[in-house]
């Protein structure tokens, strides 16, 4: 998409839905290992916002509760967050 940041890969049609879809380690700053294998479609039921998220492996799918966050040390990724799962 022209203008946009080198973490934004495109637009994607989901069931009838653009969707933007955003380069997950590109976004966090992080080098790429290996090229993304996966997209990954986040919605939540407070937000109609649909986002596409370009992933290198999915491990699993899991509905997760809302909870407050433990928020990183790094400041720049704070702000994107509202609540962080940890997975035991």
């Amino acid at each position: 998409v022209p203008g946009t940041p080198d973490w934004v890969a495109g637009v994607a049609n989901v069931r009838g839905d653009v969707v933007l879809t955003i380069d997950l380690a590109g976004f966090l700053g992080l080098d790429p290992t290996a090229a993304p294998r996966g997209l990954v479609i986040v919605r939540s039921d407070a937000d109609p916002t649909v986002l596409g998220l370009l992933v290198g492996d999915v491990a699993g799918i899991r509905p997760l509760a809302p909870a407050p966050p433990d928020l990183p040390a790094d400041a720049r990724l704070a702000r994107f967050l509202t609540g962080l799962a940890v997975d035991a």
